[in-house]
């Protein structure tokens, strides 16, 4: 605290939290290959759930029943849901299940990808954002995060990455998923 007198020759602080901001976190999913079958027969019901911050709010893709090489196919768009609160995490949870119609579905592996930086971006500039091989290359590559993603790209927007299970105490790879990640404000999510 200071005194008085200082008043003037100290320049005023803005010491209030940060507004509240929203962002629609639109993610593609567009295929898998090499996804583990779960089935007897040889064969996975492949989907997806997928969430930030708030497993009761998940999303998920439609189903590719009777998927018999590993290669399911979706081009899924999904509208997630991000607000800055002090609590908000920025993790990306990316899940994939064989589904059953008996009995629970199989979990066949996740990655999470953290959103943190693309998020960070979205809410200074107030601008929509992108995860494009451009972004990635210049900034999100330089992140421990993104770099153990193992990111390989397919286009300038689209990439993949491993989808992960713990089996014995190991981390084993049971497939890839491509994605696209875009970011938009509130305002353009709601113009578009």
């Amino acid at each position: 605290i200071m005194p008085e007198s200082m008043r003037s020759t100290t320049p005023d602080v803005n010491i209030e939290p940060e507004p509240e901001q929203e962002l629609e976190v639109r993610l593609v999913v567009y295929n898998t290959t090499d996804v583990k079958m779960m089935d007897i027969e040889g064969t996975s019901d492949v989907y997806f759930e997928c969430y930030i911050d708030n497993k009761k709010k998940k999303l998920k893709t439609d189903v590719h029943y009777r998927c018999m090489d590993g290669n399911a196919s979706f081009n899924y768009r999904l509208k997630l849901y991000y607000k800055n609160t002090k609590k908000s995490e920025r993790q990306l949870e990316v899940r994939c299940f064989d589904r059953d119609l008996i009995g629970a579905n199989e979990f066949i592996g996740s990655r999470t990808i953290d959103l943190w930086e693309v998020i960070n971006d979205c809410l200074l500039t107030k601008r929509p954002g992108s995860v494009n091989k451009k972004y990635y290359n210049n900034h999100l590559k330089k992140f421990d995060s993104w770099k153990d993603l193992e990111v390989k790209w397919e286009d300038n927007f689209s990439f993949w990455v491993d989808l992960y299970d713990t089996e014995k105490g190991k981390q084993v790879c049971n497939g890839k998923v491509r994605l696209r990640i875009d970011l938009l404000t509130k305002e353009e999510a709601d113009e578009s």
